[in-house]
């Protein structure tokens, strides 16, 4: 099977581009931060990157219409074992939290 080559047009000539790997989950993410609605129109962001403290990091921490705490996770190429592994993990340490933590995450990293 023949690869799909890129190539760019330039007033000298023809340049191959070079394939990088996309970005994909950095960019979903940064487009939910700027527009949550985009996923549901009842969210908050609170917070990205939210680091826990087991060094992890919450890839979007959100708050519904009914005070619910939301954890986005954005991932590609893992099994959904260790995905539902990590989000239980996130939760059992959000669902301790209360207001001045909840605030103090908005206030460092929303």
């Amino acid at each position: 099977m023949e690869q799909i080559k890129l190539w760019k047009i330039e007033s000298d000539g023809v340049m191959k581009i070079s394939k990088k790997p996309l970005d994909y989950e950095h960019r979903l993410e940064k487009w939910l931060i700027e527009d949550i609605s985009i996923l549901s129109p009842n969210l908050a962001v609170i917070g990205s990157q939210i680091v826990t403290p087991h060094g992890k990091r919450i890839d979007i921490l959100a708050i519904n219409s009914v005070g619910e705490l939301v954890i986005i996770e954005l991932k590609r190429n893992i099994t959904y074992r260790e995905i539902i592994a990590q989000v239980l993990d996130y939760a059992t340490w959000i669902k301790d939290l209360d207001y001045d933590e909840l605030s103090n995450i908005l206030n460092k990293y929303g």
